[in-house]
């Protein structure tokens, strides 16, 4: 490379076209140190001199091609430790996750599907609309701690949350038979091509399997990771989409690409790898919401 910008900079004419030229050659050639980034890439996004000088979030490593990830291939040989580290986590202890975070599994449920929706129709959640397992609603009116007898969207009466209360809550759930995340205030980090981007969850419900068939364990590859199942207001803050256009379904949300393998077990292609950070206690809901019901475990026990 010297060689090269010896001899081309000795053909120009002029002095002046000789310092402009070679510094222009130097300037590209010099490799960029962590704190001059010129930009961050997400998790399997492109990084390095041939990508803008683009550095990898923290942990991740730049690879001698130019993507950001956690695997060796990204780590090992021709790692460039000028746009990340070189020595990050395996996927299975990462996950690909920033240094004090901490990796899980993620999905996103719609508390009040559209009327006529395949979420609504199909899978049955209106029956279920503005309804929570952990969460005490009432049977019949006069209904409980400010939920109201209203239509899911099928024409069935029953206590429900109006979505308003709902969207108010910033609400997520975790699995109940491993709930050691509920009732705990988790800041959420999105991954792939949305990384750095999160939000803020209050774990304040629970994903139970008699509800789905068994999907709540499935999601967690049998217990292997935590479970944030986000509701859709949260979760658009999160990954970016519109909840309120026309004809909008949840079945049909598009998770953000990211590498296969950051969350072995469990089923990649209907979850989104997450990383959290647990923020404490999740306050008190708004509303007047406080007939919380603690999950219980596989033996029958209330989780605290």
């Amino acid at each position: 490379m010297a060689r090269l910008v010896q001899q081309r900079c000795w053909s120009l004419a002029t002095v002046a076209a000789l310092l402009v030229y070679c510094t222009a050659l130097l300037l590209v050639a010099k490799p960029a140190s962590g704190a001059a980034c010129a930009a961050y890439a997400g998790l399997g996004g492109q990084c390095g001199s041939s990508d803008g000088d683009k550095c990898c979030p923290s942990g991740q490593c730049c690879s001698r091609y130019g993507n950001c990830g956690v695997t060796t291939a990204h780590c090992g040989t021709g790692c460039q430790a000028a746009y990340g580290t070189c020595t990050a986590g395996s996927p299975e202890t990462s996950g690909g996750c920033p240094d004090g975070w901490l990796p899980a599994v993620g999905t996103v449920y719609d508390s009040w599907p559209k009327p006529g929706s395949v979420t609504c129709v199909q899978y049955n959640r209106c029956e279920r609309a503005g309804q929570f397992t952990a969460i005490n609603d009432g049977d019949a009116p006069p209904c409980k701690n400010g939920a109201q007898w209203l239509d899911g969207g099928d024409g069935v009466m029953a206590c429900r949350f109006p979505e308003a209360t709902v969207k108010a809550w910033n609400l997520a759930s975790t699995y109940d038979l491993d709930a050691a995340l509920f009732g705990r205030q988790l800041e959420v980090m999105a991954l792939g091509a949305l990384a750095g981007r999160t939000v803020v969850v209050n774990v304040r419900d629970v994903c139970n399997d008699n509800e789905c068939r068994g999907c709540c364990k499935h999601r967690t590859g049998n217990k292997a990771w935590k479970l944030i199942n986000i509701e859709k207001w949260p979760a658009s803050q999160l990954l970016g989409f519109d909840p309120t256009v026309s004809g909008f379904d949840v079945r049909r949300l598009k998770y953000p690409w990211v590498p296969l393998g950051l969350r072995a077990g469990a089923p990649e292609g209907s979850v989104m790898p997450l990383c959290y950070r647990d923020l404490g206690p999740a306050p008190e809901l708004p509303h007047g919401v406080n007939g919380l019901q603690a999950p219980v475990d596989e033996q029958g026990v209330a989780s605290e």
